[in-house]
């Protein structure tokens, strides 16, 4: 939940940034809708925390992609392509934001949904 948690909320600041850059109005509302699903996407994982754990023990499981290395080197990585385009909003950089965004919708939020439930079975 920590890692679906942090790839949400990455997606959810970042996506604006590259929509700014878009003029194609249907383009523009897709992703306009991409941030409000990632943004309520969020917010029910955070209810199932807030609600399943227990108070004393919320603040691991939302830290825990920080303690684990895996999941803090995914995390850190894709928020690092996004912070390189925040900080120099270039054409290359612009397209590895995109590239960063298929990866993360179709690699590492499958991959944490998949082993969620690996963990369920």
């Amino acid at each position: 939940m920590s890692y679906l948690t942090f790839l949400d909320s990455v997606q959810t600041c970042n996506i604006p940034h590259i929509k700014s850059s878009i003029t194609a109005p249907e383009v523009s509302l897709c992703m306009a809708e991409q941030i409000s699903q990632e943004g309520m996407h969020n917010q029910s994982y955070q209810y199932i925390i807030e609600t399943v754990i227990p108070p004393e023990k919320r603040g691991a499981v939302y830290d825990f992609w920080r303690t684990d290395k895996v999941l803090r080197d995914r995390c850190q990585f894709i928020a690092g392509i996004y912070q390189q385009y925040v900080d120099h909003p270039t054409p290359e950089h612009y397209f590895v934001s995109l590239l960063a965004d298929f990866l993360l919708e179709g690699l590492y939020f499958y991959n944490g949904c998949a082993a969620r439930s690996a963990e369920m079975n």
